[in-house]
């Protein structure tokens, strides 16, 4: 099913074995999209849905960002520019289209919104710090998006990787 379908639901995600980086997105019971990173420590991901299939590489080091591109190409279809400092970043797609994401960290919430606006168009929430687990609610507004199900796997993958690098931190 794709996330189109399904845009006036609310979405869970959660991780079925804390023992694999696999984490998966519902809508009540049917399964949308998987998220799979290569191993425990390493920086590609790959997210599948309906709506299509993605490969995710982190690049830099002071300033990271993670390149979005169709499985098995090299070919860049967005970049989310990572804002350790502002918490959050921007996802940016070709043509210059940008969307803000907002963390808040206290609030375990995570939003997109417009560059020049506040208002949410994606809300990425976690019920607790401690649980890997959480919801994502389109809001109407967003039904406009073009890039409707990538803006909503970013902010799902958004907060999974929030989540690693705590865990991460406290390991070491």
């Amino acid at each position: 099913m794709r996330i189109a379908d399904v845009a006036d639901r609310e979405f869970t995600w959660n991780q079925p074995s804390m023992w694999k980086s696999h984490y998966q997105l519902f809508s009540n019971a049917t399964l949308l999209a998987d998220l799979t990173y290569s191993g425990l420590l390493q920086n590609r991901a790959r997210i599948e849905s309906a709506d299509g299939c993605w490969d995710l590489r982190y690049r830099g080091f002071w300033q990271r960002q993670v390149d979005f591109s169709p499985c098995g190409s090299d070919q860049v279809i967005a970049t989310y520019q990572i804002n350790f400092w502002k918490g959050g970043g921007l996802l940016v797609f070709p043509f210059d289209r940008t969307l803000k994401l907002n963390a808040n960290l206290w609030r375990n919430e995570i939003t997109l919104t417009m560059p020049e606006s506040d208002l949410p168009l994606v809300r990425c929430t976690r019920p607790s710090i401690w649980r890997i687990a959480g919801a994502i609610t389109i809001e109407p507004g967003a039904s406009f998006l073009p890039a409707l199900p990538l803006t909503v796997l970013l902010c799902w993958f958004a907060q999974v990787q929030q989540i690693r690098e705590q865990m991460a931190a406290a390991a070491a």
